[in-house]
């Protein structure tokens, strides 16, 4: 990843937050794949059909960046819901947190960057 910036405007990993639940490449998704990583970040492919679903994880604020048109559910620790709506090539920052994660799409894929 050449020219990647050092100042990516990420936020630290709340250390508190990642001790309750599992990294989302641990929790044995077999939907996500690291494509690439080093010391200073990770990118994953997402990949989801209507109503599959990633358990309950944490990380710190990341980028998505939408392959298709998206539409998803995040349901944080604490019950809260939001559903989320990207086009193709759209991005979002998504807040540091602890949530699992529900496709809405007929199909769903989706670059993540998260800083390490």
């Amino acid at each position: 990843m050449r020219g990647l910036r050092q100042d990516h405007g990420f936020s630290r990993p709340r250390l508190q937050i990642a001790a309750k639940s599992p990294d989302v490449t641990l929790t044995g998704s077999a939907n996500e794949k690291t494509l690439f990583e080093n010391d200073a970040v990770r990118v994953a492919e997402v990949e989801f059909t209507k109503g599959g679903t990633i358990p309950m994880h944490s990380h710190p604020d990341f980028f998505i960046f939408a392959l298709v048109p998206l539409r998803y559910k995040s349901i944080s620790s604490d019950g809260r819901t939001r559903t989320r709506r990207l086009r193709k090539g759209g991005t979002q920052k998504i807040e540091a947190g602890t949530h699992a994660f529900q496709g809405l799409s007929k199909t769903g894929r989706a670059l993540v960057l998260v800083p390490k």
